[in-house]
């Protein structure tokens, strides 16, 4: 499944958040250098401040028992749902496809380019 696609799930997953939880105007959020009290889970390393769904602490009481509370302050906590987090870890495992790749295409360049019969052939044709 390519990123962009990931990315619209986790979107359409939001709507059906929105639902669930009676709360229409809800919106992912993103907090940089997030700081869980408990150690993290191990399949979420990297993917703390990504999608939360932030939600004051006095809706908490809505949110089903399988998800994950990632953070939280004195009056919002945020979670990850399963989907949101099955989701996140698609997302990275085709972000790292693409890294590999870019780098085998960019080696690729290099070595096509370093030929010396190429860049003699490039010298003639100038």
């Amino acid at each position: 499944m390519a990123i962009a696609a990931i990315e619209a799930d986790l979107d359409e997953h939001l709507l059906e958040i929105r639902k669930m939880l009676k709360h229409s105007k809800l919106v992912y959020v993103t907090v940089a250098g997030i700081e869980v009290s408990t150690a993290p889970p191990l399949w979420c390393v990297g993917l703390t401040g990504q999608y939360l769904v932030e939600l004051r602490n006095t809706d908490v009481a809505r949110v089903p028992k399988n998800w994950v509370k990632m953070s939280g302050t004195k009056t919002v906590s945020r979670f990850h749902s399963p989907q949101i987090t099955k989701f996140l870890q698609e997302r990275e495992q085709q972000k790292e496809s693409l890294a590999v790749e870019c780098d085998r295409a960019y080696t690729s360049f290099l070595r096509y380019h370093s030929n010396p019969d190429v860049a003699n052939n490039a010298k003639r044709d100038i």
